[in-house]
């Protein structure tokens, strides 16, 4: 029988991303609070990062507004940073499109998130095992 405490004392070991074989790359082509899909391809970044993967989570386009200075409880939209600051703890990449960045006049990125030509950015999606665009 199972109970409430059988599980006290129970731990789980998250896989080091630098030992991992395959490699998602998730896509955020849209702005974070124009639709539910720039929340919903964070959620995904996330959540591919519970399977034995390295999960890259690339901003291009109008994408790239989601490391901007944001508000998003003002909209009534979905948390956004939590989901950045995960994939960055958990050790996975955040990647902005250098030249998108720099058209909108984004240049004070947070830590941890690497601003990268389109050409690099073009190249992880060629050589990834998955690609997930939004």
């Amino acid at each position: 029988m199972i109970t409430r405490n059988s599980f006290i004392g129970a731990s789980a070991t998250l896989p080091s991303p630098d030992a991992l074989e395959k490699s998602v790359v998730v896509v955020l082509r849209r702005p974070p609070l124009s639709s539910e899909a720039a929340t919903e391809a964070l959620r995904v970044a996330v959540g591919q990062t519970l399977a034995p993967q390295r999960v890259t989570l690339c901003l291009i386009d109008d994408g790239v507004w989601t490391v901007g200075p944001l508000n998003p409880s003002v909209v009534r939209a979905p948390e956004i940073k939590k989901h950045l600051d995960a994939l960055l703890t958990l050790g996975h990449r955040v990647v902005v499109e250098k030249e998108a960045a720099e058209a909108r006049g984004l240049d004070d990125l947070a830590s941890g998130i690497e601003l990268t030509p389109r050409t690099e950015c073009f190249a992880w999606l060629t050589e990834a095992d998955a690609v997930i665009a939004y």
